[in-house]
Parts: structure tokens; sequence; C-alpha cells
């Protein structure tokens, strides 16, 4: 049975596990020690599973409720939901704090819930998407993977520490991030918000660069007219690949969710 439990700014719909932990009132200094993503499993062994951090757009309720939505309707899978405090994330003024409020989240479940290897998920949709590019490239350590809807970044002068699959979804026809990068003619622009957000093609090439991506690349049109590109040759054959719908605009569409559940079968 799936249960639901709200703590703080936090709501976990899970059928393996209940989450007890929560927000730190204030933000700490990193403690410099490395995070043990298994440390939970110590006293819940036989109890390995998924987590999925579900990152929102304060700007974009709609499409931040059908990200999680999409996430409670997969099985097995815990969802933590980290939301920014305030009204926006301020990635472009203080980015280091968007990243030490989701990696503070992941530090306090690796303690209270038994994570299972490869299986730490970032899901971000608008300027959510945004936070989940920043913590993918400067935590890589505690993240497996990750999937940015209508919303693709790579923080600029990152290198990622380590390759992993990353997926980027942005309907063409998108009028507040545009996969051609900018904000849109429909973007209600924050004073904290990314100056030039990057194009989903741009993007897509800094996360295969870090991935080691020295293969040839394939791009077809599936059946429903998306582009669909995958990078080819990365390292310990991770997936690096795109999905660029021809419509669905600033929204999460049928197409993200089942790019997500693609994500939770194989990386």
């Amino acid at each position: 049975m799936t249960s639901v439990v709200v703590v703080g700014s936090l709501m976990v719909i899970t059928a393996a596990a209940t989450w007890d932990g929560g927000l730190r009132p204030t933000l700490e200094p990193e403690s410099g020690s490395p995070v043990d993503l298994q440390a939970g499993c110590a006293s819940r062994p036989g109890t390995e599973t998924t987590v999925v951090i579900a990152v929102g757009d304060p700007a974009a309720p709609q499409g931040t409720a059908s990200l999680r939505a999409a996430i409670a309707a997969e099985q097995g899978v815990v969802r933590i939901d980290v939301d920014a405090r305030g009204d926006q994330w301020n990635l472009g003024t203080s980015p280091e704090i968007a990243v030490r409020e989701v990696t503070d989240v992941i530090e306090r479940a690796s303690t209270t819930i038994c994570i299972d290897a490869g299986g730490l998920i970032l899901a971000g949709f608008g300027r959510g998407a945004q936070v989940v590019g920043e913590v993918a490239c400067r935590e890589a350590g505690l993240v497996d993977a990750a999937i940015m809807v209508s919303g693709s970044h790579h923080p600029a002068g990152c290198v990622s520490s380590r390759p992993m699959s990353i997926t980027l979804v942005a309907s063409a026809d998108d009028q507040v991030l545009p996969t051609g990068g900018g904000w849109g003619p429909e973007a209600d622009v924050l004073p904290g918000d990314l100056t030039t957000p990057l194009a989903t093609g741009d993007s897509l090439a800094e996360w295969g660069r870090d991935a080691e991506c020295d293969g040839d690349s394939a791009e077809v049109i599936d059946p429903n007219g998306a582009a669909r590109i995958e990078l080819g040759g990365c390292a310990n054959g991770i997936s690096v690949r795109g999905l660029i719908p021809p419509a669905g605009g600033h929204a999460w569409t049928d197409s993200a969710t089942a790019e997500l559940s693609r994500v939770l079968t194989s990386g």
C-alpha cells in the first residue's frame, strides 16, 4: 500500500518505505566527509529501494505536480520532494544554496532509507530541472542518473567528477524555456533566475563531454514526430540522450512520463 508522509516542505510517496527525516532548519556547512548512500541499509537489510529526488519549480505548480504524480505512479520507489525556500531558486545569484538544499536532503535520506546501489535519481521540471543540472554536475558522487524536463541545464565551467545517465526532455514549442536557449516570450523572468539558459543541444553536448561520449551520435524521428538524440561511446556504457517532441509546450507530457519510466528501468 502506498503511504504519504508530509514533513516540513517534504512529501514522500513510497510503496516500500517511509520517510522519518526532515529538512534541517538552517543551512549548515558541508562536513567534508563522503556520504555513504547505503548507510541506512545497515539497520534495514533487505529493504533496498530506488530514491527519486523530485525538484519542483515554484513558478510552474502544474508541471511540478505532474512530475510528482508521474513518480508516484511508479512502483517500488521512494519519492522525496524538494522545493525552494521562498518563491524562487536563485540559481542566477546563489546556486550554492540550491545545491546545498538538495544535497542536505540526500544526506538525511541516506541515513534513514536503504538506498539501492545505483538508485539515487534526480528528476526536475522547469527551474527545478535547472537545479537538478546544477546538483548533478557539482555533486556527481551522490547521483546515479538525472532527468531534466522543460529546463535542461549544465552549469558553466563545471566538469562532472564522474559520468552518469542523463536524459533531457524539451518540447519544440516551449515558450518559457525554448529548446534554442534563453527565456521565451511567455517566461516571467525572476531576479534570481539564470541569465541565459542553455539550448537543449548545448546542454546535451556538455553532459556528453562529461561522460566522455566519443562515439557517433544517433538522431532519429520517432513515430510521434519527436526527435530522439542518443550520444554514442559514453563511458561505462551509460546513456546520455535527449528527446524533443514537436508539441507539448512548457508542461510535463506523456513523453516525459515515458522517459522517466525508462530512466527508472534502465538508467
